[in-house]
């Protein structure tokens, strides 16, 4: 879990500075509704990673199975990696990169099941 907590921490770093690089060059080469999808990825990764790191912190007092918090942190790189995907087709004119959205649904369902079951744990954990 250690290593998670690591890898969550870079993701947030990562997040800032996409951040900074898409306001930068994102708002000159692609449309508005492409910015705002890669803004809607960069959000999830950001928060995700941060609610990943709590109940990391959490685990310490309370238990939560890491087979959820696994769910979520796989659920997290599918639906951002599809977003950032998307904007890398349009930035770059590749066609194929637009299939790549069929794995956000995937990704997004996976944390909402991921998030009611943690939720579900806690408040029923004594």
């Amino acid at each position: 879990m250690n290593r998670l907590l690591g890898v969550c921490s870079l993701l947030i770093g990562v997040s800032i500075l996409l951040g900074a690089v898409g306001s930068h060059v994102l708002s000159k080469k692609v449309s508005q509704y492409t910015i705002q999808v890669f803004e809607k990825g960069n959000f999830y990764l950001l928060t995700q990673s941060l609610g990943i790191i709590l109940l990391l912190i959490i685990t310490k007092t309370k238990p939560i199975s890491p087979k959820f918090i696994f769910l979520l942190f796989i659920g997290m790189l599918l639906f951002c990696a599809s977003l950032y995907l998307i904007v890398l087709s349009e930035l770059f004119s590749i066609t194929s990169l637009k299939s790549a959205s069929n794995l956000a649904p995937i990704g997004g369902v996976s944390m909402i099941i991921a998030w009611l079951f943690i939720g579900v744990k806690l408040i029923n954990n004594k």
